[in-house]
């Protein structure tokens, strides 16, 4: 548990760090706090009261209390690996989307760089000096080029097999950049700056400006692809779950219908949509970025109908069955919440895209 507070800790200093320094955009901000939330929530209040019990249990040894004790912590131990599995899926494709940003912000340096390299080029009456140091900037953005290569490989070695438009599309800016011979028209600008042979170096730098123009271009697509991927595939995952959960609150409304003072007629249906349901979550959560769309309330609602299950699971099994029907209750109104809360996460994305409620 200290270990888990100080990472998270040592992340929010980081936070703090980059924000000063405007080191990221705001979007990558808003998505590394988001991430930050969730590490709060793995080292939550009841993960230390569970450890806590689970300890003083241990040292008394009775029996009875250590299966209490060692039950509480596996359901916060269960809550712990989902809450750090989905904090890694989203670590790894804020990396994808970093990455290829990486690389549009060096092409668009290129280009600008290029293009007051044009400017000063076009000068009548530049001295020798001039035109050295002219030269040496076309080098200079010729090594940026090969840092751009070098950064699109590292971007392509992140993505994976849900990528392939991404794969493809990258393909296609690499062997676009090598048909362009980019490398070829910089080198000869070089050389016709060191020749004095100014107005030749204009027209190599003019093909290099536009070549770039067309990689950036291509960047710029393949950012807004993986953005509006990540929005197609957020919204796919949120409507199956309506779907589902809309399947499971009539099946639950069937199931406790049947409910007669003998809880055991209806348990293996209540059972089985208490695990249907568990799966639909976690096939939600399986999608990249999707906690960025669910609101707290979403989590808050989803905790309180999985805890009344875990209850009433409890309440039954010690043979009990007076409050069984407020159980019943509660598990239907939190089933629904869910459904609620997920069309208004639905909502909130088709607005953020300008197409309406």
């Amino acid at each position: 548990m200290e270990k888990i507070e100080n990472v998270a800790e040592n992340y929010q200093d980081l936070i703090e760090k980059m924000e000063e320094n405007r080191a990221l955009s705001q979007e990558t901000l808003e998505k590394m706090e988001k991430i930050q939330e969730l590490m709060d929530e793995i080292a939550n209040d009841e993960m230390q009261k569970a450890l806590e019990d689970l300890q003083k249990k241990m040292e008394e040894l009775t029996p009875e209390q250590m299966k209490e004790a060692l039950k509480d912590f596996k359901f916060s131990m269960e809550d712990f690996s989902e809450n750090l599995e989905q904090t890694l899926k989203m670590l790894e494709d804020i990396k994808k989307e970093q990455s290829l940003q990486k690389a549009l912000d060096i092409a668009e340096e290129m280009e600008k760089m290029q293009e007051a390299l044009n400017e000063r080029t076009s000068e009548e009456n530049s001295s020798e000096a001039d035109n050295k140091k002219a030269s040496d900037d076309q080098k200079q953005i010729s090594e940026k080029m090969e840092s751009l290569e070098k950064q699109l490989e590292e971007t392509e070695e992140l993505f994976d097999e849900k990528d392939e438009d991404l794969k493809k599309a990258m393909d296609e800016l690499q062997e676009m950049m090598e048909q362009d011979s980019l490398q070829q028209d910089m080198q000869e600008s070089m050389e016709q700056m060191q020749q004095n042979k100014m107005q030749k170096a204009q027209k190599s730098q003019q093909s290099s400006k536009q070549k770039m123009s067309k990689m950036r271009s291509k960047l710029s697509e393949m950012m807004s692809m993986m953005s509006s991927g990540a929005m197609g595939d957020m919204s796919e995952a949120i409507n199956a779950a309506i779907n589902r959960l809309l399947i499971f609150s009539a099946q639950h409304e069937v199931s406790s219908g049947k409910y007669d003072n003998n809880p055991f007629v209806i348990l293996p249906d209540q059972i089985s949509n208490y695990e249907s349901i568990n799966l639909s979550l976690k096939k939600l959560y399986e999608t990249p970025m999707i906690f960025m769309m669910l609101g707290p309330k979403f989590m808050y609602d989803t905790n309180a109908t999985v805890a009344s299950y875990k209850e009433m699971f409890e309440y039954i099994n010690d043979a009990k069955s007076s409050k069984l029907k407020t159980y019943l209750g509660d598990i239907q109104a939190g089933i629904n919440l869910m459904i609620y809360d997920l069309m208004q996460a639905e909502s909130n994305m088709q607005q953020s895209q300008g197409s309406g409620g």
